[in-house]
């Protein structure tokens, strides 16, 4: 039971982290962000919340903001270069 529990509990977290990457797609898209470095950015994002462990001391929801803040910055950074 404890084991379909966890199952259950990671499907919920990939369902609500793709919804959010789709509404950062959204946004970036909408507003006249090349696609194809929308979902450059999209894939850093998610490999990188579903490979790295949760360091100590954040929550779940701590750490994939600072995730999606990290590669944000990073993205605008580089855009802002060219």
């Amino acid at each position: 039971m404890r084991s379909q529990n966890l199952r259950e509990s990671e499907s919920l977290i990939r369902i609500r982290w793709i919804a959010l990457v789709k509404e950062i797609q959204r946004t970036l898209i909408q507003s006249d962000v090349d696609v194809k470095l929308v979902f450059d950015l999209s894939k850093r994002i998610k490999d990188e919340a579903l490979d790295e462990k949760i360091p100590k001391g954040l929550t779940r929801r701590e750490h994939i903001i600072n995730i999606v803040h990290s590669e944000l910055t990073r993205f605008w950074a580089k855009k802002r270069r060219k």
